[in-house]
Order: structure tokens, then sequence, then C-alpha cells
């Protein structure tokens, strides 16, 4: 084996790299500053087709400066406090322990010297919020403690780690332990928990059950898993794998007559084509494109395009309305997304309410949950292409210069009434 001496280095390419090191770049024989931060970098980047879409909405415009700065931060830490009347004691027991881990009595830093604020109480769910992200709890040493105390009272049921958003269906719902409840797209099961707890919250006995499905094996395998902390209380828990479009209408069988109706499965006259619903609650929350959750999956800026929601629009509206056909009348289902686009938002509900011509109607959320922030949905929007193409109209949609693989994608539904 040969070597040969490397030649030094010129002077002019040594400085070259110490001014890159220094965040400084050559242009034309000129220092030019380059930015460093990933803010900077940022701010010159140019925006992302997430950005041009909402932005092509009209979408808070009023607040889109702050909107897009909060969706660049990291998504803080949240958790629940069970609410099961025969683990009050184990609660009380929990809440001592962690009483300085979220109100310390001196100042925390996580692992690059930020303040971590104290924790914040969230009285609408009984739930908390952390000062820090997941990152900064996984590998800071200062904060050890409480990820040692999440990790021993999660395990047991007590804490339950989940985002507050994710809170919010159930919350709304407010069942009652005589409440038999549907979770018709239920993995990984954070609401699911929620409902079962919400059933066992009174002293009394619950005497409803919880229904929770969803189409992937594996994700509902998982979800009895996650429930399995819960111990005793899943005995009123029943965990399906159907595709929710087409969820059977099935009598809940061992059911007491106040739980569920014995003619509800058949109507007033015995068998129908439309039968009663049996459910005095679901949550319909579908599978949607997910910009929603940029705070937590930062890679969903970069592969978002606008043609996800127009892929789900359908299976959404389908799902959507298989929950109302199982739906009591008087029950109260939740319709859920975790993204801001109103072709898989508001573009549903319309629908819905104008299918089903005045046999449903919209509940006031405000009032049953006054803790929130909270705006009112949109009655105008834009169908837009992946290429940030408008469609005006539907028939605009079906012009024989857009390709017929797109034309097809598109539905009437999608177009506000």
């Amino acid at each position: 084996m040969s070597s040969r001496k490397r030649k030094p280095r010129s002077k002019h390419l040594h400085e070259q790299k110490k001014r890159a090191k220094n965040g400084a770049a050559t242009l034309d024989g000129h220092h030019v500053a380059v930015a460093t931060s990933l803010s900077q970098r940022r701010m010159l980047a140019p925006p992302t087709t997430f950005e041009q879409y909402y932005q092509m909405q009209g979408f808070l415009s009023d607040e889109w400066g702050p909107f897009i700065a909060t969706l660049r931060k990291p998504l803080p830490v949240t958790f629940r406090v069970s609410i099961m009347n025969d683990r009050a004691a184990a609660v009380k027991e929990c809440m001592e322990r962690g009483k300085t881990l979220l109100k310390p009595a001196q100042e925390v830093y996580d692992d690059r010297d930020r303040l971590v604020p104290p924790a914040k109480k969230l009285a609408w769910c009984n739930g908390w919020q952390l000062g820090c992200d997941k990152f900064a709890l996984r590998h800071s040493a200062s904060l050890t403690p409480m990820r040692k105390w999440l990790a021993d009272y999660g395990s047991v049921g007590i804490i339950t780690r989940q985002e507050v958003v994710s809170m919010i269906p159930a919350a709304l719902l407010a069942p009652e332990p005589h409440h038999v409840i549907l979770d018709m797209c239920a993995s990984p099961g954070s609401k699911t928990t929620q409902l079962i707890e919400a059933l066992h919250a009174k002293p009394t006995p619950p005497q409803g059950l919880v229904v929770a499905n969803d189409v992937d094996p594996k994700r509902a395998y998982h979800l009895v898993r996650r429930c399995a902390a819960l111990g005793a209380a899943c005995s009123h828990l029943s965990v399906t794998c159907h595709p929710a479009q087409t969820f059977p209408n099935i009598q809940c069988a061992g059911r007491t007559k106040s739980a569920v109706d014995p003619d509800s499965c058949t109507g007033e006259g015995g068998e129908g084509r439309y039968p009663a619903g049996v459910y005095d609650r679901i949550i319909c929350d579908v599978p949607c494109s997910g910009d929603g959750t940029l705070r937590k999956m930062p890679e969903v800026w970069k592969q978002w395009h606008p043609d996800y929601g127009v892929k789900l629009h359908g299976l959404q509206l389908q799902i959507a309305l298989r929950g109302l056909a199982l739906l009591k009348v008087g029950g109260i289902m939740c319709y859920s997304t975790c993204t801001f686009n109103p072709i898989e938002d508001e573009a549903v509900v319309a629908e819905l309410l104008a299918r089903c011509r005045g046999a449903v109607e919209l509940v006031e959320a405000s009032s049953r949950l006054p803790q929130l922030r909270w705006r009112q949905g949109i009655t105008s929007w834009k169908v837009i292409n992946d290429g940030l193409v408008v469609y005006p109209t539907f028939q605009s949609s079906q012009a024989s210069h857009v390709p017929p693989e797109e034309r097809h994608r598109y539905r009437r539904s999608m177009w506000p009434p």
C-alpha cells in the first residue's frame, strides 16, 4: 500500500471554511451573513404547499403569523388523571407524589438550558399540560423524576398520556354510566379509555358499554393492550374489527332495557330497512389528511398536498352517515378530524345536514366546554387541486382538460352548499 502526502490547504480555502463555520458565505469576494438558526432558515425558505393552500383559502388571515409560529413549536406533553370512582384513593396518592413535580419550588431547566415552566391544570378534562415537549422530557436529566412518575402511574391506568385535542370529543359527549357508546375508528385507544373511565365515574355500578372498533386487526390488538391498564373496568368494553362505513347494527346482548331498547334493532313494526339506532353517544374520529399533527410530525410540512383530503372526503362522509344511522333518537355524535381542511370538515358536516333533511341538527358546543377557546366553522371555501388550481364549481372539475384520473376524485359535496 502506498501513501501520498496531502498538500497543505491554501490560505483562501482555510479562510472560506472558517467563515462558513462562523455563519458567513462568500459572494463575489464579499462576506455575506447567512441564516444559521432554524427559525431564520424557515423565514427565508419558500412557503410550503400547506401554507400556500391555506393562504388561498383565506384561512385565519387575521391570525396567520401567530398560527404558523405556533405550528412550528413542539407540542407540549399533556396527560389525564383517572376519574374512575373506585380509583379515587390511588389518584390522591398519585397527585400527592406529583405535587412538587407539577409545581416545583425552584426553577427547572432542560438539557438545553431552557426554563421549564410549571405545569398548567386543564380542569375541563381533569388533565395537565407540562412546560416541556416529549423530547425534553425524554432526554433531560432534570426531568427524570417527572418521566418516572408518569411511567409508574401510567402503567396502572391512573395517568393517561393524551394530546389535548384528543380529549375534546369524549369531553363534549359527557357520557353517563348508563350510555351505550360507539368509538367508530378507535385506535390507538386514548379516547376509548376516556369513555370507559366516564362510565365508572360515579359510585353506582355502570350499566353502559363502550364498543371500540377499528378496521385494522393490528391496531385493534394495540387498542386492547392500551385499555388493559384499566383492569376490571374493561368488562364494559367490546373491541371489534370492521370497516366503520358498514358497521352492523347489532343488538347489545346482556344489556337491560334501560341501556338498550329491545326493539331498537327492528323499529316499532318489526324488521325494517332502517332499524333504529342503539347508541347514546358516538365518536366518529375519521381517517384524515392529518395536517393538524404538524407539531408532533414535522415531516408533514413537506409531504402534505391537497389531494390527501380530496381522496378521503368520500370515505369520511360514508363513515359519518353510518354513525348517524347507528345513533339513537336524541343521541349525540361527535364528528372529529385532525385536519384544518374544510373539504374534510365543514364540507362533510354540510353534506350530512343536507342528506338527513332535518333528522339531525348541529349542537352548540361552546356552552358544553366554556373553558375552551373556539371559533365558528366557515361557510365558504375553495376546492383546490395538487397544482394549486382552484375549481370554482363541480362542473369545472369535470372539464375535458382535467385528467380523467383526477376528475373522478371530485364530488359535488366538496363545494359549499
